[in-house]
């Protein structure tokens, strides 16, 4: 008899809807050979991909009134007003208080300091308004006045500190002020596209993914960093261990900036205090093949690299951290996961020593994410705060980078996604992803 599969999950289909949560009681097989190419066609497909960005040619960023994508291609936190924990659920560097006016909030991770809010080593409950004159909480995203791109470096080394200057270093895991730049690799896009692909290629009765939930981010989120210290030229660490951020340094009267070294995980930026502020970045993914598992572990994984650092920025997990309440209540995964945190703190230690000349908890104002941050004492005379709509970004060069609103960036992001798969599929996935075919039994 002939049997259309496709109303025979669907039957199936309802009935699971019924069952308990949890439960699948039906689940659709691969397709056949016979009926698909397979994914086996596409083993190379990031490489067929990066072949053809790369003949677009690379180095540009759009504003939104540019021609489409495609065109172009042819880029220690102490002090709590509250302990509710932020909402894991909310994607990192999106989140809002989860109670209105609370402006600092107890995380695994150490904290999330929302503007007004600055976070300073001394665990002062400082605002921006005790530091800076002119200020006012931003609603939206915020797009750059401009953009200088320049190049990292290419190995995992900065200019050592000199004696004579004032080391001072900011580590977070996110920057809560929203921009208007995404900013990401040709490899990146790749992986997204590969990932799509094979997804769809395999998939079961969940149905075909849509490219819209494949998009690159590539989002650039904005740090205050307000610099008091006159005792002596500062030379100034900024890392960001979870994305990437744009560092506006402020800096007080008589304050002199001597050198800023950036360590990211991507495309990071700085605003300048001064023009020609000597400044040096890397993305820690360029000399970190695999940092999971213990030393030992991550080790025999870069062995075989020639360029391995051990220089993602992990901070060492502190009595506050929600984290650490929740091992000492238990010997469950918080606990393993502490101790996992200490030893990957320890590597990363022991590279900045090699790198800076001192630990990486020297002089360190740290928290899991923020809008502001303060180093040194609070100023005799408050700064004129700059926002970042009157500031030109000092932007690490990538492939690809859109400064426009949440909706356009994500058309122009789906207009190069898309047009890319229509080039490596011959004008459509569809093509070579046909739908379930009726068998005959």
């Amino acid at each position: 008899m002939t049997v259309n599969k496709d109303n025979f999950y669907k039957r199936l289909e309802k009935i699971e809807s019924k069952s308990p949560k949890g439960k699948k009681t039906v689940k659709r097989p691969r397709k056949q050979a016979t009926t698909r190419t397979g994914y086996g066609r596409f083993a190379g497909i990031g490489v067929v991909i990066l072949v053809l960005l790369a003949g677009g040619g690379a180095g540009y960023y759009f504003r939104a009134n540019l021609s489409p994508v495609f065109a172009r291609v042819k880029q220690s936190f102490t002090s709590l007003q509250a302990m509710n924990t932020v909402d894991p659920t909310t994607p990192k560097g999106d989140q809002t208080p989860l109670v209105p006016g609370v402006l600092r909030e107890a995380s695994l991770y150490g904290g999330f300091v929302h503007s007004p809010a600055v976070v300073s080593a001394d665990s002062q409950d400082y605002l921006v308004a005790d530091i800076a004159s002119g200020f006012s909480v931003s609603s939206g995203s915020v797009a750059p006045k401009d953009l200088i791109l320049f190049d990292r470096n290419t190995t995992c080394e900065f200019r050592a500190p000199k004696r004579s200057e004032k080391f001072y270093s900011v580590n977070l895991d996110y920057g809560l002020i929203k921009t208007q730049v995404r900013a990401f690799s040709d490899t990146e896009v790749a992986s997204k596209l590969k990932a799509f692909i094979k997804w769809n290629m395999n998939f079961s009765y969940t149905g075909k993914a849509k490219l819209e939930k494949y998009l690159v981010s590539g989002k650039v989120n904005a740090v205050d960093v307000f610099v008091t210290d006159t005792t002596a030229p500062v030379y100034l660490v900024l890392q960001s261990f979870g994305v990437p951020v744009i560092w506006n340094v402020h800096t007080a009267e008589n304050v002199k900036i001597a050198h800023i070294a950036v360590n990211s995980p991507g495309v990071s930026g700085v605003v300048l205090p001064v023009q020609n502020t000597p400044v040096e970045a890397i993305n820690f993914k360029d000399f970190l093949i695999s940092d999971k598992g213990n030393s030992s572990q991550r080790n025999a994984a870069n062995k075989n690299s020639a360029t391995f650092c051990d220089a993602r920025p992990w901070r060492k997990p502190k009595e506050h951290w929600v984290q650490w309440i929740k091992a000492d209540r238990s010997d469950g995964p918080y606990r393993n996961q502490r101790d996992t945190f200490f030893e990957k703190a320890r590597a990363y230690d022991k590279w900045f020593r090699t790198v800076f000349g001192q630990g990486a908890e020297e002089n360190l104002t740290e928290a899991e994410a923020a809008a502001h941050v303060l180093l040194g004492p609070l100023p005799k005379q408050r700064i004129p705060y700059r926002p970042l709509a009157d500031s030109v970004v000092h932007l690490v060069r990538t492939d690809h980078v859109i400064v426009a609103d949440e909706t356009e960036s994500k058309k122009q992001v789906f207009a190069l996604q898309n047009a890319i798969l229509d080039r490596i599929t011959d004008g459509g996935f569809d093509k070579i992803n046909p739908g379930y075919m009726e068998v005959t039994q």
